[in-house]
């Protein structure tokens, strides 16, 4: 079992009334890469800060490797942090911007190439030692600036959304890089982003966080099938979850969907998660695009009636808007299924076994068990 090397606990940063931070607690093993994925002004960056000693926290304490670093200046802590914007410095070389800190660390001249020269290998930098910061593109700069932080050897690095102002393709090139040199040095990291396809990528593990809370740490598969709050489900996942408005109904062990609808669909849930919420409370079902299926032919009840607003061809697959229950629902599938347009009067199945049921009051998850259904027959309706 991997080693603790980074804990947080209970970490707190107060601004005013206001907490940036609020009792943070997180552990993450030597070599681990952790992502924060959340909002703007969720508390991502100022987390970074404090772990960096650029702020000091309020309540809580860091331990890096089994020592506290509370009390520890932000030059004594060897940690690394990448800004969104790169940090070069304008009278300096690209390989004089490398070397400057182990400079500073008293190594030797030979050292200090041998270790500029192995970093710009990595990171394709080797046509640019002799060129100044204001000949590079942004591409480049950030590749010199994730170099500055990699060739110190750091026992953390702290990546602050170093790729955000980077165009889409060099976006996921450098995310590449980044990936394959934290694994290749084996490098304690911790990367912020508000970008989920990016976290995903990156990710072992990402943590959800929103108001200064962390409220889910996990693989992306897990917090993609299984998130604890609505907050995480919305967040997580292109096209976003569908959250559909249900009822409970009186003692069936089901929610039952359009609330108060005549033709409605009866999701199951066991009666004893549901009896103690009360009959007739609206709770929220959550549903992923992927799960949404459409026929033109009817094929197995539970079905309602819907309409194609819209069909986006994406090239590997295809996202639908279908107006049903007086909600517009999202629909991916793989293959746009027989007769399928925008317009065209369709029959709408929800994969009830993968749905997912929250409090509408807390956003918080309700934990279940759900019956199957026969996945034959909603193949059938896909034509997969």
């Amino acid at each position: 079992m991997p080693s603790l090397y980074l804990e947080l606990k209970n970490l707190t940063r107060v601004y005013g009334r206001t907490a940036a931070v609020d009792q943070l607690s997180l552990r993450l093993s030597k070599g681990e890469l952790l992502v924060l994925l959340g909002p703007s002004g969720c508390g991502k960056t100022t987390t970074l800060r404090l772990l960096a000693g650029l702020e000091t926290a309020t309540a809580g304490e860091i331990f890096l490797n089994g020592k506290s670093l509370n009390r520890v200046r932000p030059q004594d802590r060897n940690v690394a942090m990448v800004f969104q914007d790169h940090t070069l410095y304008p009278h300096m070389r690209v390989a004089e911007n490398l070397g400057f800190s182990l400079k500073m660390q008293g190594l030797g001249a030979r050292e200090i190439r041998a270790r500029v020269q192995e970093t710009a290998g990595a990171l394709g930098l080797e046509e640019h030692l002799s060129q100044w910061p204001h000949q590079l593109s942004g591409g480049e700069a950030q590749r010199v600036a994730l170099g500055k932080a990699l060739i110190r050897r750091p026992d953390l690095l702290l990546l602050d959304e170093p790729l955000s102002n980077l165009d889409p393709p060099l976006r996921r090139k450098l995310r590449d890089e980044i990936r394959s040199l934290q694994r290749r040095y084996s490098i304690t990291a911790i990367h912020v982003t508000h970008d989920q396809e990016e976290a995903m990528a990156l990710g072992g593990r990402i943590g959800i966080m929103n108001k200064g809370r962390l409220l889910q740490t996990a693989t992306p598969k897990e917090i993609y099938d299984s998130p604890t709050c609505v907050f995480g489900a919305q967040f997580l996942g292109s096209p976003p979850i569908n959250l559909l408005e249900a009822e409970h109904g009186a003692g069936e062990g089901v929610v039952h969907w359009p609330p108060g609808g005549l033709d409605g669909m009866n999701i199951p849930f066991p009666v004893s998660l549901l009896s103690n919420r009360g009959v007739g409370r609206t709770v929220l079902v959550g549903v992923r695009p992927e799960h949404v299926l459409v026929s033109v032919r009817s094929k197995s009840p539970p079905e309602l009636h819907g309409r194609v607003d819209l069909v986006q061809d994406m090239g590997f697959e295809y996202h639908l808007l279908v107006e049903c229950g007086g909600e517009r629902l999202r629909v991916r599938c793989s293959r746009l299924p027989e007769g399928v347009r925008e317009g065209v009067e369709v029959y709408v199945k929800i994969r009830t076994e993968n749905a997912l049921l929250f409090d509408r009051e807390t956003g918080e998850r309700l934990p279940a068990e759900f019956g199957t259904e026969s996945r034959e027959r909603d193949r059938e309706m896909t034509g997969t």
